[in-house]
C-alpha cells in the first residue's frame, strides 16, 4: 500500500507542476502578485513532494488530490465554455 500512494504522490506531483507552471506561464502576462505567489507555492510543493519520498503521507496525498482535482476541473471547464454555444 505505500508503494501505491509513493506512485500516486510521484504521479500527481508531477501533473500538478506542469499544470502550475503552464499556469504560471500564462499569469505573467496579467502581473497579479497574489495569483503568482499562490502558482509559485504550489510549484513549489509540487517539486518537494516529488523530489522528498519521505513526505508520503496522507495530507501530502491530500494536498496534491486537491491541486490535480482543481487543475483537471479548471481544464474541462475551460474546454465546456469554448465549446458552449447558444442557440439563440
Amino acid at each position: 500500500m505505500k508503494a501505491l500512494i509513493v506512485y500516486l504522490i510521484g504521479v500527481m506531483s508531477a501533473y500538478g507542476a506542469v499544470e502550475l507552471f503552464l499556469m504560471a506561464e500564462k499569469q505573467i502576462r496579467e502581473r497579479r502578485f497574489c495569483v503568482l505567489m499562490q502558482i509559485g507555492a504550489g510549484f513549489a510543493f509540487c517539486l518537494w513532494a516529488f523530489l522528498d519520498k519521505s513526505l508520503s503521507t496522507v495530507p501530502v496525498f491530500l494536498g496534491l488530490l486537491y491541486i490535480t482535482a482543481d487543475r483537471i476541473q479548471t481544464r474541462l471547464m475551460n474546454k465546456k465554455r469554448l465549446s458552449f454555444k447558444p442557440y439563440y
